[in-house]
């Protein structure tokens, strides 16, 4: 897999994650705000395949969530903005026009994102006051790490997460594609 990051934004970077499955020929983005963002990814990723590949066989087919400015969160159509920027650079989504029988958020299914999700919610509690002095600022974020690695261990049950995930494929389908809650 590797990561590009565009260089119009330098304050706000969005990686692009490509990850080739060649007899597929699916490549997946990871977006991040605002829509013109993603837009402009989709219009410069001929190139970096391009780059990348030279004249080897291209994925044409983009992998994404429902995520904001892709699909209707509450319905699952694909966003105008984004079907175009697909169509115009030759791609298609993975999930059709119609994602609604995708979570809106794959993070729902994956686990690293739920344990992410305990990551963020610790540090929200448990601010780091930073310094200017950048090596101190890199040892205190270490300590909490580790602050953090032990609360999770203690307070989250990670065997049974460990095991969820037919279980969380099994809610989704009898979801039908709605938002997962746990």
């Amino acid at each position: 897999m590797r990561t590009s990051t565009l260089s119009k934004y330098p304050t706000q970077p969005v990686p692009i994650q490509y990850s080739f499955r060649y007899p597929y020929g699916i490549l997946f983005i990871s977006h991040w705000y605002p829509i013109d963002f993603l837009l402009e990814s989709i219009d410069i990723t001929p190139g970096l395949l391009t780059n990348m590949l030279g004249n080897a066989p291209k994925p044409r087919v983009i992998f994404t969530d429902r995520g904001p400015g892709l699909y209707q969160g509450s319905h699952g159509a694909i966003v105008n903005l984004y079907n175009k920027a697909l169509e115009k650079n030759g791609f298609r989504p993975f999930a059709g026009t119609n994602a609604s029988w995708q979570p809106p958020d794959i993070a729902d299914l994956l686990l690293h994102e739920t344990v992410a999700a305990w990551v963020r919610k610790y540090f929200r509690g448990h601010p780091i006051k930073w310094c200017n002095d950048q090596d101190k600022n890199y040892a205190e974020f270490v300590r909490r790490l580790k602050e953090c690695e032990k609360f999770i261990n203690k307070n989250h049950n990670l065997k049974s997460l460990s095991l969820s995930f037919p279980k969380r494929v099994k809610q989704l389908r009898k979801e039908k594609g709605r938002r997962l809650r746990f």
